[in-house]
Formats: C-alpha cells, sequence, structure tokens
C-alpha cells in the first residue's frame, strides 16, 4: 500500500512513430532517472510477493 499520495502527469507521445527503447531511454538519462529493460517472456507466471 502506498504511504505517501503521489501526483503523475501522463505525457502523451507525441512522434508519429513509435518510440524505440534506446530514444525512451535517453529521455530517462536527461531527466537524470534510471532504469533497466524488463525481459520477461509471454505467460510468465510469479508466484505471489510484495514489492516494497
Amino acid at each position: 500500500m502506498c504511504k505517501e499520495n503521489l501526483k503523475l502527469n501522463i505525457i502523451r507521445w507525441a512522434n508519429s512513430k513509435a518510440p524505440t527503447e534506446e530514444s525512451i531511454a535517453q529521455i530517462l538519462r536527461a531527466e537524470n532517472l534510471s532504469y533497466y529493460p524488463c525481459s520477461n517472456s509471454p505467460n510468465d507466471l510469479y508466484a505471489p510477493h510484495f514489492h516494497a
């Protein structure tokens, strides 16, 4: 459960071409944010768990 209220802004992709992983990575780096690519395959299953 979230302990604080977060304000989120949705910024829609304005370009006519879909973004690439690299273009998104550049945007995140420019905003001093980090990320890692997700490598789940379709139909991957996980036992119930929590995220802190």
